[in-house]
């Protein structure tokens, strides 16, 4: 990758699971994680949980130890090997309440509201169409699927902890990332490229629009989400030194789509200059669209998790229209 100009940020505030219930790696090491959408029990033997009655003290030490477990996890961007029904899709995330699906023209965002399933699409707008997104820092979580025949089975997909566009906009990068308790994306422009070269749609929302601290409103009629308010400044001599930095919206004459890009005031070309949001976002890996049960949890001695339970939530299915999801009704 690229060094240069940094603009991190847009911070896409949302729920994220994995589908299923599964037998999650720890933090470093060699374990895999297995993850499934279809309908299935999972059982898993000899978890390190003596067999009777949890006292209250030892039910806090044992969420203590979840949780600490969950939160040393990445957030796994899962490659598409034809578990996904779209050639489109590159790589994809599971959320409680969201799917997102990494395409050449952008992202998908799959919603789920209380009463409506909506899709949203976030367009680069004038990016080179020849663009696709690489995975970066292989994981050691891996996630099986098996659905249909066993010849139709698709075990072992495999799963990074960055997703990046590069050259997306002549020498600017966009890169996702994120752990158990964010997800963020950021744009690495090189010295010399023009920043005002980065512009974004959401197609499908109802509006587009600047609440009161300088955040991104997403609405639909599913949900509301917000992108957070970006934060820039340099290294200079050793200080950081801020810079003005907003999102501006404007409609596309064109295609009368409200696109978002940013006002950055004057600054150093010949230093990186680093925009950071505010995070601020509860993700998980458990649970999916559906009513999916866990029966009991536990950490063994490596530090490696265990989930037994039921899990109904349907197979993802990419949306190839913005709208109202009609796929899963």
């Amino acid at each position: 990758m690229k060094t240069g100009l940094w603009i991190l940020g847009l911070l896409v505030f949302f729920s994220i699971s994995a589908v299923g219930f599964a037998a999650l790696p720890k933090s470093s090491g060699n374990e895999s994680g297995i993850s499934s959408e279809a309908s299935l029990n999972l059982s898993v033997s000899n978890l390190h949980q003596p067999d009777v009655h949890i006292g209250k003290t030892a039910a806090d030490h044992k969420r203590t130890l979840v949780q600490q477990a969950f939160d040393r996890l990445p957030l796994y961007f899962i490659e598409n090997q034809g578990q996904i029904d779209s050639e489109k899709v590159f790589y994809y995330v599971m959320g409680m309440d969201k799917t997102l699906y990494f395409t050449k023209e952008g992202i998908s965002f799959s919603l789920r509201g209380q009463d409506q399933l909506w899709t949203v699409k976030l367009d680069f707008v004038g990016a080179n169409p020849d663009v696709v997104p690489h995975g970066y820092n292989k994981q050691d979580a891996l996630f099986s699927y098996f659905k249909g025949k066993p010849e139709d089975w698709k075990a072992g997909c495999a799963s990074y902890s960055k997703v990046v566009y590069e050259d997306l906009w002549t020498s600017i990068d966009l890169v996702y990332s994120g752990t158990a308790n964010e997800l963020k994306y950021e744009f690495v422009v090189e010295p010399g490229a023009n920043p005002s070269r980065i512009r974004l749609a959401y197609r499908g929302a109802s509006d587009v629009t600047l609440d009161e601290n300088g955040e991104l409103v997403i609405k639909t009629p599913a949900e509301e989400f917000k992108d957070a308010r970006p934060f820039a400044f340099q290294e200079i001599d050793g200080e950081r030194t801020e810079v003005e930095i907003a999102y501006v919206i404007r409609k596309d004459a064109e295609s009368k789509s409200l696109v978002y890009g940013f006002d950055i005031e004057e600054y150093d070309i010949s230093v990186p200059l680093v925009l950071d949001p505010a995070i601020l976002v509860y993700c998980g890996y458990i649970g999916g669209t559906e009513d999916d049960w866990s029966c009991d949890i536990a950490v063994d001695d490596t530090g490696a998790m265990y989930v037994t339970g039921d899990a109904w939530s349907g197979e993802s299915r990419f949306p190839v229209i913005v709208g109202p999801d009609l796929i899963h009704v």
